[in-house]
């Protein structure tokens, strides 16, 4: 009776193997040893995987291909909507109506949120997902410089963990965040009222994060229901986070706080 004892002697590994036409292949070799009475044996396997090879690298070129792709579209997107924004900095300089005025700077706000969020996504190394803490410091900032907000009138504060949102969740939440922002530097500190507004972002489960918008300015009135506002802002506040299948709860009062709970799946 014969005794076969096989052991793998280690991982497949790639090498280079010649043809019977001199020509070389990429291979696969798999070594074994092989215990037979006693005695050991090796056993090499080759495998050619030229066709393998071709097919990752075709594999490669095509998802390379498609990433270019996927940065120029970002880039044409952010592109054109910096210049639509230009357009709006042209019709400003033609208006002397305070009111108007202000209608062009939320649009151009509006638009510069979105445009932020494609310049962010082709800077991104992955394509498919924005720093949005990182996205948040900037966003703000740019809008205090909008309204000339200096910090000695009205302090910002950042209490942000890393998260990476999708575009489909950044973009929302962006929009959010400019309508909260722009409605606390018009209303929230009147005249030389001076005060802090804050963001706090926390993941508070794999699926979930919490987003904390407040001030401590003179607050809203009391009657303000952010279901039937007619406001603008705070409708599209409240249209944005049902579109994320989020929840908000709004503190009135002394200080104005928004607390949102949101959906990452």
């Amino acid at each position: 009776k014969t005794e076969l004892k096989s052991k793998r002697m280690s991982d497949r590994s790639e090498i280079s193997g010649k043809r019977r036409d001199g020509t070389e292949f990429p291979a696969e070799a798999n070594i074994s040893q092989v215990e037979v009475r006693g005695e050991k044996i090796y056993t090499v396997v080759l495998r050619d995987i030229s066709e393998r090879r071709a097919f990752e690298k075709q594999l490669k070129d095509s998802l390379n291909e498609k990433e270019t792709l996927l940065r120029e579209i970002h880039h044409r997107v952010k592109n054109n909507l910096q210049v639509i924004s230009s357009l709006f900095t042209m019709q400003k300089q033609k208006l002397d109506d305070p009111g108007r005025l202000n209608l062009i700077r939320e649009s151009q706000n509006r638009i510069q949120s979105m445009a932020l969020i494609h310049e962010k996504m082709y800077q991104s190394h992955k394509l498919s997902q924005v720093c949005f803490d990182e996205y948040i410091r900037e966003l703000v900032t740019d809008i205090f410089q909008s309204y000339e907000v200096h910090s000695e009138k009205i302090r910002l504060e950042f209490d942000l963990e890393p998260v990476s949102l999708d575009v489909n969740t950044a973009m929302p939440c962006a929009l959010i965040l400019n309508e909260l922002t722009s409605n606390t530097l018009k209303y929230a500190f009147p005249e030389s009222h001076k005060g802090t507004m804050s963001i706090v972002m926390r993941r508070i489960s794999h699926e979930t994060i919490s987003l904390l918008f407040k001030d401590d300015g003179k607050g809203l009135p009391p009657e303000v229901d952010l279901e039937n506002t007619k406001t603008l802002g705070l409708r599209l506040v409240r249209v944005l986070t049902r579109q994320l299948k989020g929840s908000v709860e709004l503190t009135p009062g002394s200080g104005t706080s928004y607390n949102f709970l949101i959906p990452l799946s």
